[in-house]
C-alpha cells in the first residue's frame, strides 16, 4: 500500500506541476501573454489520496473563476487537452493518437493546439490526429486518408501524402534543427542514465 501511494504521489506531483505551464501555453494570446490558469489538487483526505477525489479546475484568461461544469464546450476541451498532455509528460510514450479533439474549438484555439502539438512532435513523439479541420491539415507533416475503393465495392483504400516536401526552405531547416536537437537530448538522457548506473556501481563497490 505504501509503494502504491508513493507511486501515485510521484505521478500526481509531476502532473500538477506541469499542467500549469501547459494550460498557459494552450491559452496564451497577444492580449493575455500569460494565458490562463489551471489547478489540480486532491480533496481533503491528504493521508490517503485513494479515499478522495481529484479536483481539477481551469480559469480561461480574462474570465472569472467558475466550476468546470460551467465552462463552455471549447473551454472544457482546452482544459481536457492540458490535463491529457500533463499526464503524458510523466513517463511519456513515443506514440499518441488524438481523435477529433478540435470538434468544439474555434480557429484560434485550433491554431494554439496545432502549435503545441508541432512542438511536442519535435521531441521524439509521433502524434496522429484524426480531424475534420483544414487548420490541422496545413500543419501536419503528412496526411492519410481512407476512402472507398471503386475497383472493389466491398473494400477501402488508403491515400497518403508527405507534406514536408512542400515546406519552405526556412521551415525545412527549422524542422531538421528540431530533429537534431531532439536526438541530442535523447543521447544526453541516455548518457546521464549510464552515469547514474556507473555511480551506483561505484558506490556499491565502495561499500563492499
Amino acid at each position: 500500500t505504501a509503494q502504491r501511494s508513493n507511486q501515485f504521489t510521484q505521478c500526481f506531483d509531476v502532473v500538477k506541476a506541469n499542467i500549469v505551464g501547459i494550460y498557459s501555453q494552450l491559452t496564451v494570446s497577444k492580449q493575455y501573454k500569460r494565458g490562463g490558469k489551471a489547478f489540480l489538487d486532491i480533496g481533503s483526505t491528504q493521508s490517503n489520496p485513494f479515499d478522495d477525489e481529484i479536483i481539477f479546475n481551469a480559469m480561461p484568461p480574462g474570465k472569472p473563476f467558475r466550476e468546470m461544469q460551467q465552462l463552455s464546450g471549447g473551454e472544457k476541451s482546452v482544459a481536457s487537452l492540458a490535463l491529457l498532455f500533463a499526464i503524458h509528460s510523466y513517463k511519456a510514450s513515443p506514440f499518441f493518437i488524438l481523435d477529433e479533439i478540435d470538434a468544439a474549438l474555434d480557429q484560434r484555439n485550433v491554431q494554439r493546439v496545432c502549435d503545441y502539438i508541432r512542438d511536442k512532435a519535435a521531441h521524439n513523439t509521433q502524434i496522429i490526429v484524426i480531424s475534420l479541420k483544414d487548420k490541422f491539415y496545413s500543419h501536419a507533416n503528412s496526411l492519410i486518408g481512407v476512402c472507398k475503393d471503386r475497383s472493389h465495392s466491398d473494400s477501402s483504400m488508403v491515400l497518403s501524402i508527405d507534406l514536408t516536401k512542400y515546406d519552405p526552405p526556412q521551415q525545412s531547416r527549422k524542422r531538421n534543427e528540431n530533429a537534431v536537437n531532439a536526438e541530442n537530448r535523447e543521447n544526453n538522457g541516455d548518457q546521464q542514465n549510464v552515469n547514474v548506473v556507473r555511480d551506483e556501481e561505484d558506490e556499491k563497490a565502495h561499500v563492499l
